[in-house]
């Protein structure tokens, strides 16, 4: 898999999200997209959009 950083993810999917929809990385590695050192995604958290309707049925 590609180690991409969250804005560049942003950028290639034209939609703004956000750290808590990720696990990023806790070291800076390479970012294959705009070749800074940034943290990269590991992978999307699991109960993500779970988590979003909970909260919006609390309201």
């Amino acid at each position: 898999m590609a180690e991409i950083c969250l804005d560049c993810w942003n950028e290639l999917t034209g939609k703004k999200y956000t750290k808590r929809k990720y696990i990023l990385s806790e070291n800076l590695y390479l970012c294959e997209n705009c070749g800074q050192y940034k943290n990269v995604i590991i992978v999307e958290r699991k109960y993500y959009y779970l988590n979003i309707i909970k909260s919006k049925l609390k309201k």
